[in-house]
């Protein structure tokens, strides 16, 4: 959806940060999760083409082929916006060589691919919290060296403030 809205809304996003996401075509992704279901089905055939059915009928109702259309041109409109697309390494939810492929036939702009050793579909971030915080942090200075924060910022009261509030005085 990020990828599909981006290059077509009108406005230039600096930079956009994907983890996990399958940029892969949603009907082949649902017949490879149905693929591995069915190995313990009693009726393989059945359960196949059962499979066909309901692959074809949310695909339709979805308009996920639409979608993949739309994110394929919105792709091509990003030349100016950095990407940073992270995956695991060990991500079996969708085809991961797929969704890289994709960057590379459709994608303008920048991007970076970063496969996260021993990683797993939307477990990157724990794998190593410290390397993941440094990396997207790197990133969005890359992206926004204008944005550097100060390091006198004050808090006015128009802002929320993160405090508890002091707790009343025990009677």
């Amino acid at each position: 959806m990020a990828i599909a809205h981006a290059g077509t809304a009108g406005r230039h996003y600096p930079a956009v940060i994907l983890d996990s996401t399958p940029l892969v075509r949603w009907q082949d992704m649902l017949r490879a999760l149905l693929r591995t279901e069915r190995r313990a089905s009693r009726s393989p055939r059945l359960r196949a083409a059962a499979d066909r059915a309901v692959v074809r009928a949310v695909v339709l109702r979805t308009g996920a082929g639409a979608l993949y259309r739309q994110a394929v041109r919105s792709a091509r409109g990003l030349h100016r916006t950095q990407l940073m697309y992270i995956v695991g390494e060990r991500d079996t939810f969708f085809d991961v060589d797929e969704g890289c492929r994709f960057l590379d036939l459709y994608y303008a702009g920048p991007r970076e691919i970063w496969r996260v050793r021993r990683g797993r579909h939307l477990t990157n971030h724990l794998v190593d919290e410290g390397a993941y915080g440094e990396r997207i942090v790197t990133f969005l200075r890359s992206a926004f060296p204008e944005a550097e924060p100060s390091e006198s910022r004050t808090t006015t009261s128009q802002e929320p403030s993160c405090q508890q509030p002091p707790s009343p005085p025990e009677t």
